[in-house]
């Protein structure tokens, strides 16, 4: 299952998003603490997601977790 985690506001990264794919929406936000600690805003799942608000697009590599 493909997720996606995004920025808060004052980030860097804030208009850009990270795939992670993953079975669990729980292992998806285990990756997201293990890389960027407690420096991102959300993780969505990919029905839930909307790209466009977005401009950024995707940044970086797929994460994957088991």
């Amino acid at each position: 299952m493909k997720y996606y985690l995004t920025f808060g506001q004052d980030h860097p990264l804030r208009n850009g998003w990270i795939e992670i794919e993953t079975w669990a929406y729980g292992i998806a936000r285990t990756l997201a603490f293990q890389f960027f600690g407690k420096h991102w805003a959300h993780v969505y799942k990919e029905e839930d997601f909307e790209k466009g608000l977005y401009p950024s697009g995707k940044i970086g590599e797929i994460l994957r977790g088991e």
